[in-house]
């Protein structure tokens, strides 16, 4: 059984706190790395359609494997922004649909990959136990170098979302997250017995376009390379992330960005009016969710 479930996502800040670690200085001195190509061959051999890179950082030798996924982006995906005389316009940009890979680190069980090659290089995110890097190619490099940052902030971990939830929701939520840990753990058969869909809708505000040089292109690089990050993490839930539209206010945000209490009520509002007319056949489970600084995080639950 597969439900399909729509989760409309307003990015201020992006969840994995990538692009905007970098924004606040929260990211270490980068190591400058080689990724080099590992031949999975005899007993150490992988199965089929995997690929695994070996990269030196951190002081040690770390060997990823990866695997490219099938479903990310919508095919025919529309991107929404705004002219001059703020008219909604609609374009159809081109998606690549092999260039995106999750794995794990070799011999680290508690650790998750997820890259694009898109630009061909290797952009994304490399979490090991409680430590999460950031890892881009060095453009123009012709001896294909990457940078590797690692993060400094608590705020970019994948903790759980918290966004406008009181105290005690909070320790609610805790709760169960413990409650059905302790259920997984102790089962002897397959517990989760359904796979999931998110289909998400992507609000970029004027910040971030901003931040992205005003490009449309880097905006849209940047957005599908976080959301390989949380497909990443979501699928460990079964549970697959598609995006199927982005929406960029590239010339001003459509509401104040004040407190997020406010910004959650007001994208509310704005998404039963303005998403509904795009996708009307999705407005039933809209969430908005907003990252600030200091105020909330999305995480991987």
């Amino acid at each position: 059984m597969r439900v399909v479930v729509l989760l409309w996502l307003e990015v201020s800040l992006f969840p994995s706190g990538l692009f905007w670690a970098r924004r606040f200085q929260n990211l270490s001195s980068p190591d400058v790395v080689i990724p080099s190509k590992v031949a999975n061959q005899g007993r150490g051999a992988m199965a089929p359609g995997w690929i695994s890179y070996s990269l030196q950082f951190g002081g040690q030798r770390r060997v990823v494997h990866l695997r490219a996924k099938k479903i990310l982006v919508s095919r025919h995906i529309p991107m929404f922004t705004y002219s001059d005389q703020h008219t909604l316009h609609q374009d159809q940009p081109f998606v690549p649909d092999d260039c995106y890979y999750h794995g794990y680190v070799e011999g680290v069980p508690e650790s998750l990959v997820a890259i694009s090659t898109c630009s061909g290089g290797f952009q994304g995110m490399l979490q090991i136990n409680e430590l999460t890097y950031e890892i881009e190619p060095i453009r123009h490099s012709t001896t294909f170098e990457h940078l590797i940052y690692k993060i400094n902030t608590n705020e970019t971990q994948f903790s759980p979302m918290t966004c406008g939830l009181t105290n005690k929701a909070h320790q609610q939520l805790e709760f169960e997250e413990v409650e059905k840990s302790t259920v997984k753990q102790n089962s002897t058969y397959n517990w989760w017995t359904h796979s999931w869909f998110l289909e998400l809708v992507v609000v970029v505000d004027h910040n971030f376009f901003i931040y992205s040089e005003g490009n449309f292109s880097k905006v849209q690089e940047n957005v599908f390379v976080v959301i390989n990050i949380v497909d990443s993490i979501y699928q460990q839930l079964d549970t697959y992330v598609i995006l199927i539209g982005i929406e960029i206010w590239n010339h001003e945000n459509v509401f104040p960005m004040t407190s997020i209490e406010q910004v959650l009520e007001n994208f509310s509002q704005w998404k039963r009016i303005s998403l509904s007319q795009l996708h009307p056949q999705r407005t039933n489970a809209g969430e908005g969710v907003e990252k600030r600084k200091r105020s909330c995080t999305l995480g991987g639950v």
